[in-house]
């Protein structure tokens, strides 16, 4: 899974640069800037991996990776966030939540 937080970019395609890529290569740095995540999940890293070679796992229950209170700010009136993601099952999820603000949920 790759995660981009972008100030004010539209389009498709991966940008250059924005505020954070978070690849989840095995750890979960910030590849374009200093918003480095923390790791509270339990499930590892797959290499099951549509982009790159590995994607990160969670369980399902209890995992989340915390980005800190600066990788995104909430005052913000524009706001890019892309995700892939793989789900194997149906079961509601949520994939981004903004201080409490749910913004992807399937």
């Amino acid at each position: 899974m790759s995660l981009f937080y972008s100030a004010g970019l539209g389009g498709t395609a991966i940008p250059d640069s924005g505020i954070s890529r978070y690849e989840f290569e095995q750890d979960v740095t910030d590849s374009w800037g200093d918003n480095d995540g923390t790791d509270n999940t339990s499930a590892g890293y797959t290499t099951d991996a549509a982009v790159g070679s590995y994607a990160k796992s969670f369980d399902g229950v209890d995992d989340v990776v915390p980005l800190g209170n600066n990788a995104i700010d909430p005052t913000r009136t524009n706001l890019s966030v892309s995700i892939w993601a793989n789900k194997d099952d149906t079961s509601d999820a949520t994939l981004v939540d903004l201080h409490s603000r749910v913004l992807i949920q399937f």
